[in-house]
């Protein structure tokens, strides 16, 4: 893995999240709607991901830019409240790209390979490679991405967000 995959990954990942916003703005009474996703409505399950990426950017982040811990803390008041609202998670959805974005610009072949000491849910310590950390993260946004595809896919929504080569031609 080098920083040209990451680079890849996230601007696939932002050009699909704009695309996201679209779908949002278009169908707002599905995404706010409960009970639709595990996590909720469409809109919580978006702000999970958009918590979770700039969770681990969060923890990986190896500059002094104060930029993720405030986005973390944004994110997480607006996710402890009961409803989000669709501008919310299009503006934190926004700058948790930009910041990703700023991140893999800023990676090396050496920071890539450093590893990155972890805590599992159960309290063990554990350390991975940063580049590892990094696909699961982009791992995560597909899974999820895959999740509303079914729901799209249920209301004859149409949607194509795990077509990588879509976005690479």
């Amino acid at each position: 893995m080098n920083k040209e995959t990451f680079a890849t990954l996230a601007l696939y990942n932002r050009e699909v999240n704009q695309v996201l916003q679209s779908v949002v703005a278009d169908n707002e009474s599905l995404c706010t709607e409960a009970g639709t996703t595990y996590f909720g409505s469409v809109l919580d399950l978006l702000m999970h991901v958009a918590s979770g990426d700039i969770g681990w950017i969060r923890h990986l982040w190896y500059g002094d830019d104060a930029a993720p811990r405030a986005l973390s803390k944004r994110i997480g008041a607006i996710v402890e409240r009961t409803e989000t609202q669709p501008d919310e998670w299009v503006a934190i959805r926004a700058e948790a790209d930009a910041v990703i974005d700023r991140y893999c610009d800023g990676l090396s072949a050496g920071v890539l390979l450093q590893d990155v000491a972890l805590r599992s849910p159960h309290g063990d310590s554990y350390s991975l490679p940063r580049w590892q950390c990094l696909l699961h993260m982009f791992n995560h946004q597909t899974h999820h991405r895959g999740q509303l595809a079914q729901v799209l896919d249920d209301r004859g929504i149409e949607n194509d967000f795990s077509n990588l080569f879509r976005y690479l031609l």
